[in-house]
C-alpha cells in the first residue's frame, strides 16, 4: 500500500477511467490472468493503461483529493460537475442467477453418505427471493436418500476450470441465497470461501484464511434464506471459490427421496459486509444503471450511480 488509500480504493479510483474497470479486470487485461510474482496495484494499473490505452498516475496521493473527497471508501455520492467519483460496484459472480447458459456452478458437492444419490440441474420460472426478480436457481433433487448430509451443497467457480481472482489482503464478502424443500424437517447451511495459490483450479494449493468458524444457519423448508460471509484473502491467495454447504445442524433430518436444494442470487462483493443484492439483470432506476460487463450472465455485472 502507497500513501493513504488502500488496495481496494486504489482499484475504485482507476474505475472513473473505465466503466466497471477493477483490480481483477486490469489483472486479466494487462496480464491475461495472475502473475507470478504478483505484481502491485500500481504497476498493474500503469501496464493495464499502456496495454489498452490511456494513462494513470502511479501515485495514489496526487489524485487522491481530486477523487476521493476525505478517503471515504464508504461514500456512495457522485457528481461528476464538481469531479466526485462515483462508487461503481461489480458483483464479480459470474453467473449469478444460475442459468443454464452460464458457468461456474460445479457437480462436486455430494448428495451424503451412505449411499445418498441424486442430479444436478437448473430450474426455471421459480418464485425466486424477494425484491431480486431472480426467476432461476441451482438445484439439486436426491434420488436415494444418505445416512447423513455432510457436504451436500454446492460449489461455484467463475467458471469450469478457472476459480474467482482475489489479491491477497482484498476484503471479499459473499452472499447467496439457499431453499430447501424437505417436509421431513429444517436443514443447517453454511457459506465460505475457500483460497487458493492461483486461479486455475487443476493443480491449485488451498491456503487457510483463519476465519473464524463457519456459523450453521436453519434452512426451513420452501423458504429462501440468505446467507453471507466475509473473508480477508490470506498471503499468497490468487483464487477463490465458494461452497454454499448443508452439514450437521443438531435437530436436522437427512435428506429423503424427492427432496430438493436450491441457490441463487450470489454476490461477491471486495467490501466488508454484505450489500443489497444486483446483478446485470437488475432493473435501471432513477439513481442506478446496472450492466453486464461482458457475456450476459457469463461475466462481472455492475451497479453504477447516475450523474444527478
Amino acid at each position: 500500500m502507497t500513501g493513504s488509500l488502500t488496495d481496494k480504493e486504489y482499484a475504485s479510483l482507476l474505475s472513473s477511467y473505465g466503466p466497471g474497470l477493477s483490480i481483477q479486470d486490469m489483472r486479466l487485461k494487462a496480464y491475461g490472468g495472475p502473475t507470478t510474482p504478483a505484481k502491485s496495484v500500481e504497476d498493474l494499473a500503469s501496464d493495464y493503461f499502456a496495454n489498452n490505452g490511456g494513462s494513470a498516475s502511479s501515485s495514489r496521493t496526487d489524485n487522491e483529493s481530486k477523487f476521493w473527497p476525505g478517503n471515504n471508501s464508504t461514500s456512495d455520492d457522485k457528481n461528476t460537475a464538481n469531479g466526485v467519483l462515483s462508487q461503481v460496484r461489480t458483483n464479480y459472480a459470474t453467473n449469478p442467477r444460475a442459468v443454464n447458459l452460464g458457468g461456474g456452478w460445479t457437480t462436486t458437492r455430494f448428495f451424503g453418505g451412505g449411499g445418498g444419490a441424486g442430479t444436478y440441474s437448473y430450474a426455471t420460472a421459480q418464485v425466486g427471493p424477494a425484491t431480486t426478480g431472480i426467476t432461476t436457481c441451482r438445484r439439486k433433487t436426491w434420488t436415494a436418500a444418505p445416512t447423513s448430509n455432510t457436504d451436500t451443497g454446492f460449489e461455484i467457480r467463475s467458471d469450469a476450470s478457472l476459480y474467482f481472482s482475489v489479491l491477497p489482503g482484498d476484503a471479499v464478502t459473499i452472499s447467496l441465497w439457499m431453499k430447501a424443500v424437505s417436509p421431513t424437517g429444517f436443514k443447517g447451511a453454511n457459506l465460505a470461501a475457500n483460497f487458493y495459490d492461483r486461479t486455475a483450479s487443476a493443480g491449485a494449493v488451498f491456503i487457510p484464511d483463519n476465519a473464524p468458524a463457519n456459523p450453521t444457519e436453519q434452512l426451513t423448508s420452501g423458504v429462501w434464506t440468505r446467507l453471507s460471509r466475509t473473508h480477508i484473502a490470506p498471503a499468497g491467495a490468487l483464487g477463490m471459490r465458494v461452497v454454499a454447504d448443508v452439514d450437521t445442524l443438531a435437530g436436522q433430518t437427512v435428506w429423503a427421496i424427492g427432496d430438493t436444494l436450491d441457490a441463487t442470487g450470489l454476490l461477491i462483493e471486495e467490501v466488508s459486509s454484505a450489500g443489497i443484492y444486483f446483478d446485470g439483470d437488475t432493473p435501471d432506476t432513477a439513481q442506478t444503471d446496472y450492466a453486464w460487463v461482458g457475456t450476459i450472465n457469463n461475466s462481472n455485472s455492475t451497479a453504477t450511480p447516475k450523474v444527478v
